[in-house]
């Protein structure tokens, strides 16, 4: 049922199990979907078509960055190795053994980065190819775009050397990476950044519904503290600093988000109810002529030289 257009709150049923818009915007308040279904259906369609762009352009960058990881991380290889025989970690550890754990780890980190560069270049040519051919629904293209987001982020998480190395075996997770394997970064920036990469351009730039947006704000905000508890953080109060970081930059993206889209589906609203009102009743216009509110245009029935009344 419809919200009235007072400021009243309708009490009708909801399948969505969301309250209706009090000032009569016909949303629901939760989810932000239209009560209409096939209001809903069209706001959905018009952001499915723009989607592909968008996602075209965010998947070539994020294949490009990282591309830069990937490289960045074997650069570091040779000279990495040379670090671990000169601070004497590798006579204590057992030279070749440990030398050999850790260009697993660094491989592993390779591997990851490689994966997610032709996970952005494959997404990039499937939006462009969506583009021109359409062979994904609306519901699927926004489908695709939240799971790209959500390994984005897992395999950032990855790519890191500290969430690499328990995974293969290199070091106990409440070891110091820093410590133990020197030259190790033992910071959260690369992980921050890339999230927050993935935040902005999921909210503001790949035009997701908000409704579809939960999953990557749920995984962004519970990744590094989950994975602190798992691998082991670089200390407790920097933990809990990146934590609440990564929590106040998702809040603020996702009520920037909320109160964007909240404005759009309004305009979209006026625009799909208001011009056919005013166009009610009107005779089509001639082949090829735009319709215009307000405007008689002469009807089929009618010669072709008549002329055309306009209603002030």
């Amino acid at each position: 049922m419809r919200a009235s257009r007072g400021c009243e709150l309708d009490t009708g049923d909801s399948s969505h199990g969301d309250a209706p818009d009090r000032c009569g915007h016909s949303l629901y308040l939760a989810s932000l979907r239209f009560q209409d279904v096939g209001l809903e259906r069209q706001y959905a369609d018009s952001v499915a078509r723009r989607i592909p762009v968008a996602g075209a352009c965010v998947g070539l960058g994020l294949s490009m960055l990282a591309a830069a990881k990937a490289a960045s991380v074997a650069g570091r290889i040779p000279g990495y190795w040379e670090a671990l025989r000169n601070d004497g970690v590798a006579e204590r550890d057992g030279s070749i053994g440990s030398v050999a754990i850790d260009s697993d780890v660094q491989a592993g980190c390779i591997a990851m980065a490689v994966v997610l560069s032709i996970l952005g270049a494959t997404w990039a040519a499937a939006m462009w190819t969506q583009r021109r051919w359409k062979f994904l629904a609306g519901l699927a293209v926004e489908g695709v775009a939240v799971v790209v987001f959500l390994l984005t982020v897992l395999l950032s998480l990855l790519s890191e050397e500290r969430y690499q190395a328990p995974i293969v075996g290199s070091f106990n997770r409440d070891d110091s990476f820093d410590f133990i394997h020197g030259g190790g970064d033992d910071s959260d920036l690369n992980l921050i950044i890339t999230i927050d990469l993935a935040i902005t351009c999921s909210h503001f730039l790949v035009p997701i519904r908000w409704c579809h947006l939960w999953p990557v704000q749920l995984l962004s905000v519970a990744l590094c503290p989950v994975a602190a508890l798992a691998f082991g953080g670089p200390s407790p109060s920097r933990t809990i600093f990146v934590s609440v970081a990564v929590m106040l930059i998702v809040g603020c993206a996702a009520l920037g988000k909320r109160s964007c889209e909240i404005a759009e589906r309004k305009a979209f609203e006026v625009a799909t109810s208001v011009v056919p009102a005013a166009c009610e009743g009107q005779p089509r216009p001639p082949k090829g002529e735009p319709i215009v509110a307000g405007v008689n245009f002469p009807s089929n029935d009618e010669a072709p030289s008549t002329a055309t009344n306009a209603t002030l």
